[in-house]
């Protein structure tokens, strides 16, 4: 596969290589440790406390090199893209480890 060097590419960062394996920079790795029961934060949000909680996420997010995936700057590649079997496995994971962060009552509403 070739790779992509084209900067202005916000799915593919410059020097990433487009094959099955990405290195541990790439925003679409996953770690073996990255389950889909991993806590980011150790109180799911019931409600109040938003605030504390909201940092806690994006502070594991970011050090997971997970933030682009949900602040809008990392965007869904083609379907036809050697990435998008990474980015779909990527974005449930991050949308699991969000769900798990939400009370029972709150993730029921947002599950479909």
């Amino acid at each position: 596969m070739a790779i992509n060097n084209d900067a202005s590419s916000p799915t593919e960062p410059s020097g990433s290589s487009t094959s099955s394996v990405l290195d541990a920079f790439h925003p679409f790795y996953l770690h073996p440790s990255d389950t889909l029961g991993t806590m980011l934060v150790f109180v799911p949000i019931g409600g109040t406390g938003f605030g504390d909680w909201k940092v806690g996420i994006l502070i594991s997010l970011s050090a997971n090199k997970k933030i682009q995936l949900i602040d809008g700057t990392l965007i869904e590649p083609t379907s036809n893209s050697p990435l998008y079997p990474h980015w779909q496995c990527c974005n449930k994971m991050v949308k699991a480890w969000i769900m798990n962060l939400l009370s029972k009552d709150i993730a029921k509403t947002i599950l479909y």
